[in-house]
């Protein structure tokens, strides 16, 4: 019953996984552009590492939205 659960979901939301691959490339590309990659974070203090996703969060939360509004610009506007 959960497996079918599952399934329904995914139909409804088909890009969610898109969507969230999306982001962690976003993330990592943040972290790499910092010198780091997410498995280095284990080796920080957790404070200076908690800041880095903090600001790796952003960084993919405005790239994300960038890409948003652009789609929407263009069902809306046309992309000539």
């Amino acid at each position: 019953m959960n497996g079918s659960k599952n399934a329904k979901a995914k139909d409804k939301y088909p890009s969610k996984g898109l969507k969230a691959t999306l982001e962690m490339k976003y993330i990592d590309e943040y972290l790499l552009s910092r010198g780091y990659r997410r498995k280095d974070l284990r080796r920080l203090p957790k404070k200076e590492a908690r800041q880095l996703l903090i600001e790796a969060s952003r960084y993919a939360s405005l790239k994300l939205a960038d890409i948003e509004s652009r789609a929407l610009f263009r069902k809306k506007y046309g992309s000539s």
